[in-house]
C-alpha cells in the first residue's frame, strides 16, 4: 500500500486465471526395436520428448557403412503424425553392417531368433512399468522365427501385464509388407503366377526394394489371397516354411469342421478350430494355461490386433531414408507395415470409439484392396484398410479374439469392448490403491464402493458404458486376511458395425 497510514484498498492482480490446460495425451504408445547408435542404452525405457532430436539419435549403419534412418525412428515419427501424445521407446538390441542384414531379414534365419529373444527380454522388464499399447517394430506376425511366434509373444505379454501387473496392456503387430512377404516366397509365388514372376524374382534382399519397391497389382491380389487364405492362395498352411502358429491364428475363423465363416453354417457352427487353442491359449507368467473364473479357456488373441494392408507413408525421414538405402531422393513415399501409425491413431481416440471407418491421415494405399479383398482379410481377424466414399479408412477395428460366426465367438472380438473394460479396470484399480493400508471395515469399504460408482457413473454418461452393476464384500476370513471382493458387470457401449436400409414405394404418403 503506497500510504499505510491512510485507509485505502490494496489491488494484488492475480495472473494465469484464464490459461487453457493441454488435452491429457492419453494412453502411451511403447515402440520396441533396435538401432545402430551404441549411446543409447539397451532395454531402458525412454520418453521422447523431443521427436526431432529423438529420432536423428536412432540410426541404422549399413553393409557399406551408410547411415539413414532406423526402424526405431520411422515407427516414432509415423505414431507421432497418427496423433500419439505419448510415446516411449526401448532399444532391444545395438545391431549393425552384416549383423543388421540378418537381424531384419525376414526369412526365418537367426537374425529372427535374435529378435524374439531380445523382445523376450525387454518383455520381461516391462512387465514392472506401466504400458499401454506396445509395438514390437519390424516384428511380424507371420513371419517365422525359429524359437516362436511375435504375434503369440506379444500377446503373452499383454495378457500378463493386464492380469497380474497393474497396466492395461494392447499390443499391435503388423503382417509383412507385400515386399518382404514377396522375398520370403518368392520361389513359391514364382512358380504359381507366371505373371508375377519376373517381379518377384527381381527382388533382392535389400532395403532400397523393401522400402521403396513398388508391388504391381497382381502382386498385392496374390498377398490379399495369402492374408485372406481364399481364391486358392499360392502360399497356404502347409508349405515348408509357413509358420504353424500364423496358421493356427487364422484358423480362429474357423469352426470345428474347418469351416471358414461366412463360407460354413453360422447356425451349425459349435465351437472354434481346436486348432487355434494349440497356441493361442493365454499363458501366465508361471507358463501355465489360463482359464477363467467359468472355466473358459482364455484367448490370449483379445490382447493384441494385427494389421496387414499394402501401405505407404510420408515423413520427414523418407528423403534421408532413400539416400541412405541408395533408393533416388525423388521419393516422397515409402513401405510401412502400418503397426506404429495405427497404435498411434489409436491412441488418440476414446476407449469407445473405434478407429473403424476412419482415416489415418498419414497413411495411403501402395496399392487399393478392393471391398471382397477387404471383407476377406477382415474375416481372419487382420485389420486393413480400404476406400469408402469417406476416403482411405480402417476397414474394421477388429482383436485377434476367435471370430467364428455370430454364435460362436469371444466377447472381446471388438477393440473397442478390450478398451472400455481395461478403462474401468484401471478406475478401480486406481480407487482400490487409495484404500490399501487403511482399515478393513464397512465403513471403508462403502466410501471404496462410493468412489467407484462416481467414476464408472462418469463412464456411462460419457456413453462408453450402457451400464454396470458391482458389490464390493469381505467375509469375516477375508477381513482376517485383510481381503477384499469387487465383482463388476459391466454392459459397454456396443460399436455400431453394420447399417440395415429397407425402402419402400408408395403412390403417397
Amino acid at each position: 500500500m503506497a500510504f499505510p497510514n491512510l485507509p485505502g484498498t490494496t489491488v494484488t492482480l492475480n495472473d494465469l486465471g484464464l490459461q487453457v490446460s493441454p488435452p491429457p495425451s492419453g494412453p502411451k504408445v511403447t515402440l520396441l526395436g533396435i538401432t545402430s547408435n551404441l549411446l543409447i542404452p539397451i532395454n531402458e525405457p525412454l520418453t521422447i520428448t523431443n521427436l526431432g532430436q529423438a529420432t536423428s539419435q536412432l540410426w541404422f549403419s549399413g553393409l557399406s557403412g551408410n547411415v539413414y534412418p532406423g526402424e526405431l525412428a520411422l515407427a516414432a515419427e509415423e505414431a507421432a503424425l497418427a496423433g500419439a501424445g505419448a510415446i516411449e521407446l526401448m532399444v532391444i538390441g545395438h545391431v549393425s553392417g552384416q549383423a543388421l542384414r540378418d537381424y531384419i531379414a525376414v526369412t526365418g534365419g537367426a537374425g529372427g531368433a535374435v529378435r524374439y529373444a531380445d523382445l523376450s527380454t525387454a518383455y520381461d522388464i516391462l512387465l514392472d512399468r506401466d504400458v499401454d499399447i506396445v509395438v514390437p517394430v519390424g516384428a511380424y506376425a507371420d513371419d517365422v522365427p525359429s524359437t516362436g511366434g511375435y504375434g503369440k509373444q506379444l500377446a503373452n505379454f499383454c495378457y500378463q501385464s493386464t492380469t497380474e501387473i497393474d497396466s492395461s496392456a494392447v499390443g499391435v503387430i503388423s503382417m509383412m509388407p507385400v515386399v518382404h512377404w514377396a522375398d520370403v516366397y518368392q520361389t513359391d509365388i514364382s512358380t504359381g503366377n507366371s505373371a508375377v514372376s519376373g517381379e518377384v524374382l527381381s527382388i533382392v534382399e535389400d532395403d532400397g526394394d523393401y522400402f521403396f519397391g513398388s508391388p504391381s497389382t497382381a502382386l498385392v491380389s496374390e498377398w490379399a489371397k495369402y492374408a485372406s487364405q481364399t481364391s486358392t492362395p499360392i502360399v497356404e498352411p502347409g508349405n515348408a516354411v509357413f509358420p504353424t502358429i500364423w496358421s493356427s491364428y487364422l484358423n480362429g475363423s474357423e469352426d470345428e469342421s474347418a469351416n471358414y465363416y461366412p463360407t460354413n453354417n453360422a447356425n451349425g457352427a459349435v465351437s472354434v478350430n481346436s486348432s487355434y487353442w494349440n497356441h493361442w491359449q493365454a499363458q501366465t507368467t508361471a507358463g501355465t494355461l489360463a482359464t477363467d473364473r467359468l472355466g473358459n479357456k482364455v484367448d490370449v488373441g483379445s490382447r493384441i490386433t494385427v494389421v496387414g494392408s499394402p501401405l505407404r507413408t510420408s515423413t520427414s525421414l523418407t528423403r534421408n531414408l532413400a539416400l541412405g538405402v541408395g533408393a533416388s531422393a525423388s521419393n516422397t513415399f515409402h513401405t510401412t507395415d502400418g503397426a506404429a501409425a495405427y497404435a498411434g491413431f489409436m491412441s488418440r481416440l476414446r476407449p469407445h470409439s473405434a478407429p473403424t471407418n476412419k482415416q489415418i491421415a498419414s497413411l495411403s494405399p501402395q496399392r487399393p484392396l478392393s471391398s471382397s479383398q477387404a471383407n476377406g482379410i477382415v474375416g481372419r481377424r487382420i485389420v486393413t484398410f480400404h476406400k469408402r466414399s469417406t476416403g482411405f479408412v480402417v476397414s474394421s477395428a477388429i482383436t485377434g479374439a476367435h471370430n467364428v460366426s455370430k454364435f460362436v465367438r469371444s466377447d472381446f472380438t471388438r477393440l473397442t469392448t478390450v478398451r472400455i473394460v481395461d478403462a474401468a479396470i484401471d478406475i478401480v484399480r486406481a480407487v482400490g490403491d487409495r484404500f490399501i493400508g487403511e482399515p478393513n471395515s464397512a465403513a471403508h469399504r462403502n466410501a471404496m464402493a462410493a468412489e467407484i460408482d462416481k467414476l464408472l457413473s462418469k463412464m456411462k454418461t460419457a456413453t462408453a458404458l450402457n451400464d454396470y452393476q458391482f458389490f464390493v464384500s469381505a467375509t469375516p476370513d477375508q477381513q482376517v486376511l485383510g481381503e477384499a471382493t469387487i465383482e463388476l458387470t459391466l454392459v459397454p457401449a456396443f460399436e455400431l458395425i453394420n447399417i440395415s436400409l429397407n425402402v419402400s414405394l408408395r403412390k403417397e404418403i
